[in-house]
């Protein structure tokens, strides 16, 4: 059935029938049951509390439960595949939200400084704290038990300290290093909050916003295409029937005009495209050819190390200069490209860059699923269960669930070009909603896709390598 034959409209908005809510479906109406999730979420503060005091109290290991729960299981799987996938789903059971939801009853309420909302300080934290150091000392964060568990103490920490002073959620939406990563992901996946617009125009009580601690209107998403930083915590379905949990086709959003459209989006997305996108690329694709003595982050990084009589094994300035290429080649070139675009139709280069950089995010997300599950299927996942099993007394030992030789995995790695061509027509579908003669909205869409013709163009040379005697392309 097509999405016209599904939307009916109704005093000009659209309205959703029943049948599109997902709680309307055996089991799944459990959803509605505050309890339900209530026990869902405590069985992730359980996880979280175990995972660390495993992590701190027993013998230090490089791997064990500790390690696997974190680096195999929550961040590559629930950031890479799950919310691009669904949505945001994992932080509506986030145990820092759960525990932050119920210090905030007892905490000070104070109102979080207005100059410091927005991504800003999420993004450095994970720039600086995830990023920078996967680059330039990887493996650091995961090699051990103990370092996993600190690292995510750390931020525990932070977390119930930001709930206990500020309110309205302004952890989540302010300081979380995955927070507004995760709620723009989340804009690619298929699960959202919509409701029934017909009783929305006549509803007085606002039910639903009050519900929401995050201080969102659910009422306004279906209209503006926008569920801003909805997080899915579901808290909006108990406390009103016309609220309901929807699927659509996923990425169906990123092609449609959005309403207030976030500037703060639009650097994640550019920063998510620069780091895990070319960065990536540079790091693991470049860098595995013949050519790998000659790219430039190679030759500043062994000068560095060798000037300053670093130990590779102790720092890799390569690994930095990738991530500072990565970004100041990247960003540089998506402004011009935005700015030349908005010129062409005269249209405010913030807004329009705003507006087309949603285009960039399937390539930024597919590019890390191929690895993400390869690495779960042939290692972490079957490592994780025999570690539960010998946690449990239990004898059991699993082997891997594939091998990197499987016919599955191998058409897994062909998402990135998925994402590629994506990112190319979600980017003309979205240069049409500023422009409607096919030659300016073929010259708005070649220049809104500089950096993708960047992007492109490493991948290029990758496939060359061999060919050029450059090695193999990895």
């Amino acid at each position: 059935m097509s999405d016209e034959m599904i939307i009916a409209r109704s005093g000009g908005q659209p309205t959703t029938p029943a049948l599109r809510d997902l709680t309307a479906w055996p089991g799944l109406a459990l959803l509605r049951r505050p309890w339900f999730m209530r026990s869902l979420q405590g069985l992730s503060v359980g996880l979280l509390v175990l995972a660390i005091g495993l992590g701190l109290w027993l013998p230090d290991r490089r791997d064990g439960l500790t390690v696997l729960l974190f680096w195999g299981i929550f961040w590559p799987l629930l950031t890479a595949v799950v919310t691009p996938t669904l949505g945001p789903v994992f932080c509506s059971l986030c145990p820092h939200g759960v525990m932050g939801r119920w210090i905030q009853k007892f905490g000070l309420k104070r109102r979080f400084p207005r100059a410091l909302r927005g991504a800003w300080i999420g993004l450095v934290l994970i720039l600086l704290g995830y990023w920078a150091l996967a680059f330039t000392m990887p493996g650091l964060l995961s090699a051990s038990t103990q370092a996993t568990a600190w690292y995510f103490l750390g931020f525990t920490l932070l977390a119930l300290a930001s709930f206990l002073f500020f309110a309205d959620m302004a952890y989540c939406k302010h300081i979380c290093p995955l927070g507004r990563v995760l709620a723009v992901h989340g804009k690619v996946g298929g699960l959202r909050i919509g409701t029934e617009q017909s009783a929305c125009s006549q509803c007085t009580t606002f039910d639903c916003a009050s519900a929401c601690q995050y201080h969102l209107s659910p009422f306004r998403f279906e209209a503006r295409n926008n569920t801003e930083s909805c997080t899915l915590c579901l808290d909006c379905l108990p406390a009103c029937n016309k609220v309901q949990l929807q699927w659509q086709r996923p990425g169906k959003r990123l092609g449609q005009p959005m309403q207030g459209a976030s500037r703060q989006d639009f650097w994640v997305l550019l920063l998510i495209f620069a780091v895990a996108g070319v960065g990536i690329q540079f790091l693991h694709g470049l860098q595995h050819t013949g050519w790998r003595e000659h790219l430039p982050w190679n030759l500043l990084g062994s000068w560095t190390n060798s000037a300053l009589g670093v130990e590779v094994s102790s720092f890799r300035f390569m690994g930095l200069y990738v991530l500072l290429f990565a970004v100041g080649l990247t960003v540089p070139l998506a402004l011009y490209g935005y700015r030349l675009a908005a010129r062409v139709i005269g249209a405010d280069a913030h807004a329009l860059g705003t507006d087309l950089a949603y285009g960039l995010a399937p390539v930024a997300i597919l590019s890390l699923v191929p690895h993400a599950v390869t690495r779960f299927a042939t290692a972490n996942g079957p490592a994780l269960l025999n570690e539960t099993g010998a946690l449990l007394g239990l004898g059991w030992q699993f082997s891997a669930f594939a091998g990197r030789g499987d016919l599955w995995l191998q058409v897994l790695g062909y998402l990135p070009w998925l994402g590629i061509i994506w990112t190319f027509w979600l980017i003309w579908r979205r240069a049409g909603h500023w422009v409607s003669t096919v030659p300016q909205r073929t010259l708005v869409w070649a220049l809104a896709c500089l950096p993708m013709w960047f992007y492109l163009g490493i991948w290029v040379l990758k496939l060359l390598a061999p060919a050029a005697g450059g090695g193999h392309a990895h």
